[in-house]
């Protein structure tokens, strides 16, 4: 009678004995009686899980099932009989098997079946090592859920397309095949855009140097050029090149075992995967994001490198290695317009905005105020179909909202996390130092960074240096800065802490206050004041202001000092109108502020004050032995007592007063 074999979509084995000629050549009669009882077991575990033993030949094994579920529980559950038998420690030779499975269209044909996905369950049990069970993705397909572990593409002879293959049974031997594209970094599901040129720089950088360490902070796309690149020359290494993904490791000591799941290899030794790398020779390995695991990461990379002189290694960090022979390279935020445009065009488009021709000069501000960083302006993308231009270029120049998004790695949904992944990971005094330091709306030097931190209890006293080496803080010159995306995000968790906050502008306030007594009645030009201690100043002074600060005056009169030879910014004409419009001078400080305050009105040109309201002003100071000039007056001048007051320009071009004493 004629078997009832499966027909339309079936599963395909093929199970053979592992090293069966040289154990028939040990053992003679007892291999051929060990085979027996092992093709037995097959039948039996086939027929139970509903398959059929289409033939047996040799050593192996042909077998169709109805389902996938079906094969592989079979197989699966003949390598578990096999190992117990091994352990029981039976007499006669102990066979292993290797198992390996596809899925396709067949019927059969006079008992048989002559079928392409056959030939391809053949080529895919040749790569599978001894006591495991793997399967390809168009027998996953038939699953309602992955099982096992993706091992990657493969090149299957007289197989056109490269087929992914899965263990799903087994030890983490690598399979005996040539990985496709011989790496495990996926074709991106987004365009590649902006980075042709540094593209071929790292090229060129990881072709002259074993070791090269891409370093940059969050958000600059690191990992998206790293894996370019692997995607790129992988296929010209005969190794492969092999991206190892660090940010989910919580210490150091798992590392190694992060780059022995990479190789496929069970042992996380440095033995072990010196030995793996040796074997496959012309190898590229990349460890992503190692920042949180530096002192782990640079052991093993000196380790490799003395055990593998062929090897090339590629890291990506916020901060370099520091080993010997290190070639650090830093990535940039984008330069040029025409590629962040793109980059926020087209992802914009993605999520169902549109952006016109009208609008580039507005994404190009938007851009400016994300620092030109990638991830940061993919972001602000997503946000474009129910947020305007305006409103995002808003909130991206003040830092008021985070723009999270759903999905992908949880450390890149927001400008928040970006900043979060590398703040949990610091030292409690170098984290509120940075907390701190985000007071400062723009450049600063070191000596400014100490007044402020040494003002603020808890701070590291060197933290800016340590920040700049882990990419928190940009070294631009002889002096630094804190990208705006990180600013920003640094304030909204420091506005979160009250008294961190407060305690911040004590320290900025502390700054500022010293800074106006040491340079007070110092006669000079103030043209070369860095901007960004006068941006501290007048952020100083309005924070003080806000506050209801007392005893200011000589800050009110540093900032209209500077006034004088550059325009002051509209927040301090804005606070200069709040004194002038309150109370009288009731002290010699109050006197100073709105002598001051006066002076930068002049000094920008607002229309003048009501001539009753100037006269008061003027009386009421004069009180303290504070003179100037006011606004109804053909000169402006400077002194301690009229008498002593010298002319300086004529009206129209009205200099600031000077109040002394």
């Amino acid at each position: 009678m004629e078997r009832r074999l499966p027909r339309g979509r079936v599963t395909f084995a093929f199970v053979d004995v592992v090293e069966s000629t040289r154990t028939f050549a040990e053992h003679g009669d007892a291999f051929v009686t060990a085979l027996a009882v092992l093709q037995d077991r097959v039948a039996r575990q086939t027929e139970h899980h509903g398959g059929t033993v289409v033939k047996t030949e040799g050593d192996g094994a042909f077998l169709a099932f109805p389902d996938a579920r079906g094969a592989i529980d079979a197989l699966v559950a003949l390598q578990d009989e096999l190992a117990a038998v091994s352990d029981a420690g039976h007499a006669g030779p102990r066979l292993t098997v290797r198992a390996g499975v596809h899925t396709g269209d067949a019927v059969p044909v006079a008992d048989d079946y002559v079928a392409l996905a056959v030939n391809v369950a053949a080529r895919v049990t040749s790569t599978v090592g001894a006591g495991q069970v793997v399967v390809s993705a168009a027998t996953q397909a038939e699953l309602p859920e992955p099982v096992g572990v993706c091992v990657g593409d493969y090149d299957l002879k007289d197989v056109a397309d490269p087929v992914e293959l899965w263990r799903v049974c087994g030890d983490e031997t690598p399979l005996r095949g040539s990985p496709s594209r011989r790496t495990n970094v996926r074709i991106p599901v987004t365009g590649f855009v902006g980075r042709t040129r540094e593209l071929a720089d790292l090229r060129r950088e990881v072709e002259e140097h074993p070791l090269v360490t891409v370093v940059g902070p969050g958000g600059l796309g690191k990992t998206r050029i790293v894996s370019e690149l692997l995607l790129e020359i992988a296929t010209g290494l005969k190794g492969g090149a092999w991206l190892v993904e660090l940010a989910s490791v919580n210490s150091g000591d798992q590392v190694p075992a992060a780059v022995a799941a990479v190789l496929g290899i069970g042992s996380g030794e440095v033995g072990a995967l010196a030995s793996e790398l040796r074997r496959r020779d012309d190898v590229l390995l990349v460890l992503d994001n190692c920042e949180h695991v530096l002192d782990a990461v640079a052991d093993l990379v000196a380790d490799l490198e003395q055990a593998c002189p062929s090897l090339r290694l590629l890291c990506t960090s916020r901060e370099p290695l520091q080993v010997p022979g290190e070639r650090v390279w830093r990535l940039g935020p984008f330069v040029g317009h025409a590629a962040r445009i793109e980059l926020f065009t087209q992802r914009a488009w993605a999520s169902g905005a549109t952006v016109s021709d009208d609008s580039v000069p507005l994404v190009d501000r938007l851009c400016d105020a994300l620092d030109g960083l990638p991830l940061a302006i993919e972001l602000a993308a997503t946000h474009a179909g129910s947020t305007t231009l305006e409103q995002l270029v808003q909130i991206a120049e003040h830092g008021t909202d985070d723009l999270a998004r759903r999905g992908g790695q949880a450390r890149q949904r927001s400008l928040d996390a970006v900043l979060a992944w590398s703040l949990d990971r610091l030292p409690e005094e170098r984290r509120r130092a940075l907390l701190v330091l985000s007071v400062l709306p723009g450049r600063f030097d070191l000596p400014m960074a100490a007044a402020i931190l040494g003002a603020v209890e808890g701070c590291e006293a060197d933290a800016v240096r340590h920040l700049a080496r882990g990419s928190l803080v940009d070294l631009d010159g002889e002096s630094y800065r804190i990208l705006d995306t990180i600013r920003h995000a640094a304030q909204r968790r420091r506005l979160a802490d009250p008294d961190l906050a407060q305690a911040a502008r004590r320290g900025l306030r502390a700054w500022a206050l010293a800074v106006a007594e040491r340079d007070y009645r110092v006669a000079r030009r103030w043209d070369d004041v860095p901007t960004g201690e006068v941006q501290a100043l007048e952020a100083a002074l309005e924070q003080a202001v806000d506050d209801g600060v007392r005893d200011i005056g000589k800050l009110w009169e540093r900032v209209r000092a500077i006034a004088y030879e550059r325009d002051p910014g509209e927040r301090i004409v804005e606070l200069a109108d709040r004194i002038l419009a309150g109370p009288l001078p009731a002290s010699r400080d109050d006197a100073l502020c709105t002598a001051s305050a006066l002076s930068i009105r002049q000094i920008v040109g607002l229309p003048r004050l009501d001539a009753a309201r100037i006269e008061a002003i003027c009386e009421a100071a004069d009180r303290f032995g504070v003179y100037f000039a006011a606004a109804n007056l053909p000169t402006t001048w400077c002194g301690t007592t009229p008498s002593q007051a010298t002319p300086t320009r004529p009206r129209g071009t009205l200099r600031a007063t000077c109040p002394t004493r």
